[in-house]
């Protein structure tokens, strides 16, 4: 009797050491899965970051075609179509 009581205690602990490592894996998994959760939030906002860069880049862009067709109207003329190549070249 007293040797299943042993085993019976042995098959209870082993248990519970089964279950005290399958709960530190969960918790680890949940960490893990939280750190990715924060790490998609960022990401989703450099993306939006980016493309408003880009649009602040092609208005940049248009506002320096603008300056020289203004330049070249008040200056020489002659400079217009040069200011249109570089504009349609660089987009």
């Amino acid at each position: 009797m007293s040797l299943e009581l042993d085993a019976a205690k042995f098959a209870t602990i082993n248990e519970c050491n089964k279950n005290a490592v399958l709960l530190k894996q969960l918790e680890l998994t949940v960490n893990e899965k939280s750190a990715l959760e924060r790490e998609l939030v960022v990401m989703a906002e450099l993306r939006k970051e980016n493309a408003l860069l880009k649009v602040i880049g092609k208005v940049l862009h248009i506002c320096k075609f603008i300056c020289l067709l203004i330049v070249a109207l008040i200056g020489h003329a002659c400079w217009v179509p040069i200011a249109l190549l570089f504009w349609f070249h660089t987009l």
